[in-house]
């Protein structure tokens, strides 16, 4: 099974293709995952290398994507300079999204109402190339 990096790496290179492909447009789960040869744990999902998505199973070190709507993605790609709300997406069937921290000017920082280092182990404003 190939590693995370490999994988971050494998989505980069489908996600930066298919942005020049649609360009002005979101890319499609479907898209990503059909242009990286398949879904699931072997490669991961894009939420997986999302800025502002995460969940407690998938270390939050490698980001590439904006998560916009459901299963619509905009390509970022590596150490983008995003501001915005970081939410969990791991909660129990029928709960809304958590908000669990936010980026400003390219750099992380875990919100107290949800202590989302309970399941990093990375610290803070880390973030890890591809």
């Amino acid at each position: 099974m190939p590693n995370r990096k490999e994988n971050c790496r494998l989505f980069n290179k489908a996600a930066e293709y298919l942005q020049a492909k649609y360009p002005g447009r979101d890319i499609t789960v479907d898209e990503i995952i059909d242009a990286v040869g398949g879904p699931g744990r072997r490669v991961g999902w894009p939420t997986d290398f999302c800025y502002n998505r995460t969940n407690v199973t998938t270390p939050f070190n490698h980001h590439l994507f904006l998560r916009t709507i459901p299963g619509h993605f905009r390509w970022l790609g590596k150490q983008a300079r995003f501001d915005g709300p970081i939410s969990i997406f791991y909660r129990a069937q029928g709960e809304k999204d958590q908000w669990v921290g936010e980026w400003r000017n390219g750099n992380w920082r875990v919100g107290a109402k949800f202590p989302l280092s309970q399941w990093i182990s990375l610290p803070p404003n880390s973030h890890q190339d591809c």
